[in-house]
């Protein structure tokens, strides 16, 4: 086989390795609490956590602007061209983006 190939088969076969082992422990916990008579209702109505949804995508964009202002500091100083503009920039606005979200939150349930 072919080295190219091999690491897509492996990564997939690893996917479905962990959501197939997620969903039969998953599967095996519903069905002892039904066998003990536990109240299996609470795992039916979980909702999504929107706020923590929040946070992620947050970061994740404050993650993306950071990179893209390292970039244009990379691009404003052709002779240095270091990865430091790239990693302080990720770094930094990813952090402001959590404190933004931190704030956003503390106001919400002061409401």
């Amino acid at each position: 086989m072919d080295g190219n190939i091999l690491v897509p088969i492996s990564f997939l076969v690893s996917v479905f390795g962990i959501i197939y082992i997620y969903i039969t422990s998953r599967h095996r916990e519903r069905i002892t609490m039904i066998k003990y008579g536990v109240n299996a209702s609470q795992l039916a109505n979980k909702k999504k956590d929107l706020a923590q949804s929040l946070k992620y995508g947050m970061f994740l964009i404050g993650i993306a602007v950071g990179i893209l202002v390292g970039y244009g500091i990379n691009l404003f100083m052709p002779e240095k061209d270091h990865p430091v503009f790239y990693f302080s920039m990720t770094f930094l606005f990813g952090g402001i983006s959590i404190i933004i979200n931190y704030k956003m939150e503390k106001k919400k349930t002061s409401i």
